[in-house]
């Protein structure tokens, strides 16, 4: 499908939770960005889970048992090897953005309390982002947004039943955001229709049933992706499109 010029595209991908993530629906995905042109690829955060060194498992050793830190990395470095090749077969420009969530920020928690790994263990080394010509956005630790015309990226902040509501309140801005694992949107247009804004969350891509903190308890988790079309005046059309067994169409084409 071939985008018009003035129309910048780009591919949202939320929690992935690596190794926590979904393989399944992560080849579905990529199915789906090799079909299609992007100018750019956002990862809203939380790429990596690090529940090895999470406060909340300091004490469970049997579920740390195996795990090793460099063996996680090189997991997502093989996911961000793929995305780079399939993104770039189609457009060699498009640019790479990836935010910090807060599990990723548990590797900042660690080398504070063990300042011993400082240089050895950090995100940006470990994944090469620099060398991979990945833009680095330190949301969780320092607030930090990725813009795109009209479009904020962040990776998210509260997790309330009106999270969309509250974004929206307090930034006073149009924001995409991961973290919450659902996807919400909520709409405030001034008095006129003059400068509406938006904030939408957009779902996540681990596999629930490795992320056992959850212990099958219900809750309004939705595997998720988005697409962003924004054109040359800033303004722009964001869609999310949920994945639902494995499966989602776009565009009247089925992904499996």
């Amino acid at each position: 499908m071939k985008t018009p010029p003035d129309i910048y595209k780009v591919l949202i991908i939320p929690d992935m939770h690596v190794p926590s993530h979904d393989v399944k629906t992560l080849r579905v995905v990529e199915r789906f960005m090799a079909e299609h042109r992007w100018d750019e690829y956002v990862n809203l955060g939380d790429l990596m889970d690090f529940d090895m060194i999470s406060r909340f498992n300091a004490e469970t050793f049997r579920k740390l048992e195996g795990k090793r830190i460099l063996k996680e990395y090189d997991e997502a470095n093989r996911i961000l090897d793929r995305h780079q090749s399939i993104v770039r077969a189609n457009n060699k420009q498009a640019k790479f953005t990836l935010l910090q969530g807060n599990h990723d920020f548990r590797m900042e928690v660690l080398i504070d309390k063990a300042p011993q790994f400082e240089g050895m263990l950090e995100v940006e080394k470990n994944l090469r982002l620099a060398e991979r010509g990945i833009k680095w956005v330190k949301s969780w630790s320092e607030g930090e947004m990725h813009k795109i015309g009209k479009l904020h990226f962040a990776h998210g902040m509260y997790t309330t039943k009106y999270h969309a509501e509250k974004m929206t309140a307090n930034y006073g801005i149009n924001i995409a955001y991961g973290h919450t694992h659902d996807v919400m949107s909520y709409e405030k247009t001034t008095r006129g229709n003059i400068n509406p804004i938006m904030a939408m969350s957009l779902g996540y891509l681990a596999d629930p049933s490795k992320l056992t903190y959850m212990r099958n308890r219900p809750n309004n988790w939705s595997q998720a992706i988005g697409v962003a079309e924004v054109r040359g005046n800033g303004d722009f059309n964001l869609y999310p499109i949920r994945i639902i067994n494995h499966r989602f169409s776009y565009a009247g084409k089925l992904y499996k």
